[in-house]
């Protein structure tokens, strides 16, 4: 009794631990004055604004431009409905802090998934995934992915209990995931069949009764309302998106360390264990002859690691931010090897070194802040005297100027690249420029009502505005004469 007390101690101090490492390599950069308002994606930027458009009344698809599931606007809602307290900048700027929290979910799951495979695989798989820089990057902004690992960690945690009941919570998890990003339709049917493999057809109904109900409840009015629109967005463009000729290599580069410093051959070795690693436990299953009702937990984490990143790997496109939907799953299945080393000294070991390594992580973490001279404030009084401002989501954003252009019926895009995409889909990739003349007509255009523009780039200032103000490194552009 005495020794379960001991190790349940010691699992509770491992997961607070993991989950502040998770935090603090994820927040501590924005500790740093001004940091927190800065650009530091696209993408969030968009989803921002469109949570705050839907919000104003605007539906995605029928009003604007949105090239993912609705869910992804309704997961931000809750924080977008703050600027109506603290203005667009500032509850924009807490979203890192939901990117944060995600992250701390997520790595706090693969700890309790791990934990029974004893204390050394739960430092090692939710150490990893804490540190690991692509996560990291990823996870220090409101992403897709990020959440789609939450549901998913949070699905298989309730499949480990093997009840039909738990199937059903779990199928309603991986649903909501699929009302976010389409991917999570290969985590339906791997978990489906991890269901029907431990309660027959009762609980894979189960489960895929959960998930399309919540699916359907997510996305479900969002198709009614324009059902035309949201497949040509969600499903035609992004399956007709240009090929970016990231190369098998780059992916490589990128899924270890975000940003291409690492060597491919080293990048690509590391990679090949890992994937070993997650292999083995199906590989010794099948050399077993083992019955799929028995197969355990790090079969399927396997089975996920595998399919995610040959998704990864196969798609026309690739961002650093994909490789966080295979570190995962990953993850688990090198927590779950290190758990059946058998040698105490050797697990000793290995948990010590990932503890090392997050503490450097965290020390470069907080070495490598960057402070901003970004004025929000300044940003937004200037905005204020603007009856209609241009700019790309973030800035309009940190212009505090989203919903007043709603309001005021000024022409602008939630997503001007997602528009773009949609207007070339079908096209011949060969012949798709970045931009193409109706794309810098229909641009010109919105510039043409505006009387304010807000951007970064010095060099396309456009005819008829002069520079106002330049809020470090933002340009303020009036229209001349204003």
């Amino acid at each position: 009794m005495g020794d379960q007390k001991q190790r349940h101690r010691s699992h509770l101090w491992i997961v607070l631990a993991v989950g502040s490492v998770a935090f603090a390599t994820r927040f501590m950069p924005y500790l740093a004055p001004g940091a927190i308002f800065t650009k530091q994606e696209y993408d969030d930027g968009v989803m921002f604004a469109g949570a705050l458009s839907l919000l104003s009344g605007e539906l995605p698809y029928h009003d604007f431009v949105y090239l993912h599931p609705p869910g992804s606007l309704l997961w931000l809602t809750p924080w977008a409905s703050l600027a109506d307290v603290w203005g667009e900048p500032v509850a924009f700027a807490t979203t890192r802090v939901l990117g944060a929290l995600t992250a701390v979910g997520s790595t706090v799951l693969i700890a309790l998934l791990l934990r029974r495979f004893g204390a050394p695989a739960m430092i090692v798989g939710s150490g990893l995934y804490a540190i690991w820089p692509a996560a990291v990057d990823t996870e220090q902004k409101y992403m897709l992915e990020p959440v789609l690992n939450l549901l998913l960690l949070a699905a298989l945690l309730l499949m480990s209990r093997g009840t039909r009941r738990a199937a059903l919570s779990a199928g309603m998890l991986v649903g909501l995931a699929l009302s976010v990003k389409y991917w999570a339709i290969l985590d339906v049917a791997l978990l489906a069949g991890m269901a029907y493999a431990r309660l027959g057809w009762h609980g894979a109904w189960r489960f895929i009764t959960g998930a399309a109900a919540a699916a359907g409840v997510v996305a479900l009015p969002f198709f009614i309302a324009a059902p035309t629109q949201m497949w040509e967005q969600t499903v035609v463009t992004q399956l007709l998106r240009p090929d970016e000729g990231r190369s098998f290599v780059t992916r490589m580069e990128f899924f270890a360390t975000a940003d291409a410093s690492l060597s491919w051959f080293v990048a690509g070795l590391v990679f090949a264990v890992f994937t070993l690693l997650a292999l083995l436990p199906g590989i010794r299953a099948l050399v077993r002859r083992t019955p799929a009702a028995t197969w355990d937990d790090p079969v399927f984490w396997g089975l996920l690691a595998i399919t995610h990143l040959i998704a990864v790997l196969l798609s026309n496109t690739f961002y650093y931010h994909y490789a966080t939907w295979v570190i995962a799953p990953l993850s688990l299945s090198i927590g779950h090897a290190v758990g059946l080393i058998r040698r105490q000294p050797l697990q000793i070991a290995l948990a010590t070194a990932a503890a090392l390594v997050a503490m450097l992580a965290v020390a470069k973490s907080a070495l490598s802040i960057e402070s901003s001279d970004l004025r929000p404030a300044e940003i937004a009084a200037w905005s204020s005297t603007r009856s209609c401002v241009w700019g790309y989501p973030t800035e309009l954003i940190q212009a505090d100027a989203v919903r007043k252009n709603i309001q005021n019926g000024c022409a602008f895009d939630v997503d001007p690249l997602g528009f773009w995409l949609v207007s070339i889909a079908g096209s011949d990739p060969e012949a798709v420029d970045f931009r193409t003349p109706a794309d810098l007509e229909r641009i010109a255009q919105q510039i043409e009502s505006a009387d304010g523009v807000i951007q970064y780039d010095r060099e396309t200032i456009p005819d008829g505005f002069s520079i106002a103000s330049d809020s470090a490194g933002v340009l303020l552009l009036n229209r001349d004469g204003t």
